[in-house]
């Protein structure tokens, strides 16, 4: 533990039976311990606990490197359930500090949530999204939990994600903690349930029956390689797209611009990913950078090249 600058540990969510002993053992024996979430039930078995002042990833990680420089012990970041579950900081810590980062697991959410919905999530395709993140795009196919919901997420968010109101919906609430319900419902339903950080949603099917075309590309090409019409591997569709380009750099035109995206796709599949999902992310990501940017105040169209340069490096270090 001493080669670690800071060591992330998962609580469980909530139930004490359901934290890992490693993890209990480091929250009580360390000299710091730090959260973002000190109300939570699991937080319980913390004696004492140190409450971070941001939840904003760069933010978390300085303040974390600046106690373990201050002392001769790591900095112990406590989060509730599983730290690899929604856990933004500690993506971000995993990607920008390995070297000096130990993580220890713990039981998510998520496996009380497969346990009382009964589904296999690998063989379901299942998907999980923070309210926050859910698009149109994210909830055309069903099969998806939404979690860290705010009050009256639903009825605010309904039609701006194009939910058909009598979708099935599962509210699963306070999982693992006194006052758990797990409710069926419909979309249209939900205005009556009170919902908080503690509530997840199972969409299980979205019957509203509209394909988005990155889902209709991926349909297509799937049914090509199924008759002998698909790229052999990634390399070959990296390859295509690179062709594609080529060719709308020759002569560009929309018909060009349609064969690169539908290219893209090809790179999507190959890798095994969802494109409407991973392009939802990207522009959640370019926003969060733009929102950044703004939020410092400067003139950025009378600013130099040089200076928006910087600008946009510091916004990405921060938005990933």
């Amino acid at each position: 533990m001493e080669r670690h600058q800071i060591v992330v540990v998962g609580l469980g969510p909530g139930p004490r039976a359901l934290a890992c002993a490693a993890a209990v053992d480091i929250v009580r024996s360390a000299a710091r311990v730090f959260t973002t979430v000190p109300d939570h039930p699991a937080m319980s078995v913390v004696e004492r606990v140190a409450v971070l002042p941001s939840t904003e990833p760069a933010a978390v990680a300085d303040r974390l490197l600046a106690a373990a420089a201050d002392g001769e012990s790591p900095a112990v970041l406590a989060v509730a359930g599983s730290p690899y579950v929604l856990e933004p900081a500690v993506a971000w810590l995993s990607s920008q500090h390995q070297a000096v980062l130990r993580v220890i697991p713990g039981t998510s959410f998520l496996d009380l949530l497969w346990q009382r919905l009964g589904v296999d999530p690998f063989g379901g395709g299942v998907r999980v999204r923070p309210a926050a993140g859910v698009t149109a795009a994210s909830v055309r196919r069903g099969g998806l939990v939404v979690a860290d919901l705010p009050p009256r997420w639903a009825s605010v968010s309904g039609s701006r994600i194009g939910v058909d109101p009598a979708s099935p919906v599962t509210v699963l609430h306070r999982l693992g903690l006194p006052g758990e319900s797990v409710t069926a419902v419909t979309w249209s339903d939900l205005g009556e349930i009170a919902t908080d950080g503690y509530t997840s949603l199972y969409i299980h099917e979205n019957r509203s029956g509209v394909e988005s075309p990155l889902a209709a590309a991926l349909r297509a090409q799937r049914r090509g390689a199924r008759l002998g019409f698909g790229l052999p591997d990634l390399a070959a569709a990296l390859a295509d797209v690179e062709d594609e380009v080529a060719e709308a750099r020759a002569d560009p035109n929309a018909a060009e611009v349609g064969d690169i995206l539908f290219a893209a796709v090809q790179v999507a599949r190959e890798i095994g990913v969802d494109p409407d999902d991973v392009l939802a992310a990207a522009v959640r990501r370019f926003v969060a950078r733009l929102d950044h940017i703004e939020a410092r105040g400067e003139d950025t169209v009378a600013a130099s090249p040089q200076r928006r340069r910087e600008l946009w490096a510091e916004a990405k270090r921060n938005h990933g």
